[in-house]
């Protein structure tokens, strides 16, 4: 009589266990990014920080004959300040290591009516920024450096970055590592200067 009983148990246990591993699955295999729409390309000049990169245009904005600067905040992501550290300055690092003095694409988040990009309260440029086919959002999450961005509203390629921070906490990187977790995000971080 005990045996009928644990094996309807025992099939729940098995069931909730593959689900599990089905599930976890899914978080860690690579979702296909969807190519970036109508792009520019710049040469990256400097990596502020995590989040924040400064460009030179080959087609500027305003002025196509003359050399432009622009500085550019990857789009849908949150990267630590780089007074928060170590992580801010790691952040930083690991961004720079791969694009700093590298052509780039950048893909705009939110262009006007005439399709210029347009600029935040700070005059930066929001873009999904590609480098040799790579979403360097989704790679700077994947190892750990930088968090999902919510503001509100679904930004370019939101699902490709949930899934590269799924990854991450998954496999206790960067900013998720038991042993050094970041404590405060980004964001409540910066509201207390």
């Amino acid at each position: 009589m005990t045996n009928r009983q644990s094996k309807p148990g025992r099939w729940r246990a098995i069931a909730y266990l593959l689900w599990c591993a089905i599930a976890g699955y899914w978080q860690l295999v690579p979702h296909p990014l969807q190519p970036p729409q109508a792009t520019t390309t710049a040469t990256v000049t400097r990596v502020v920080s995590g989040q924040t990169i400064e460009v030179s245009l080959d087609n500027p904005l305003d002025n196509p004959l003359d050399e432009q600067i622009e500085t550019i905040r990857l789009s849908g992501i949150d990267a630590p300040d780089l007074r928060q550290s170590p992580w801010g300055l790691a952040s930083q690092q690991a961004l720079a290591t791969q694009i700093e003095g590298q052509k780039i694409e950048l893909e705009w988040e939110q262009v006007d009516e005439s399709g210029q990009p347009d600029r935040d309260r700070f005059g930066r440029l929001h873009a999904s920024v590609w480098f040799e086919g790579e979403l360097m959002q989704a790679e700077l999450l994947r190892s750990g450096w930088g968090l999902v961005q919510d503001t509100g509203r679904e930004s370019l390629h939101v699902s490709s970055l949930r899934a590269a921070e799924a990854e991450a906490r998954s496999l206790d990187r960067g900013i998720w590592s038991a042993a050094s977790a970041l404590r405060q995000h980004p964001a409540e971080f910066r509201s207390e200067l």
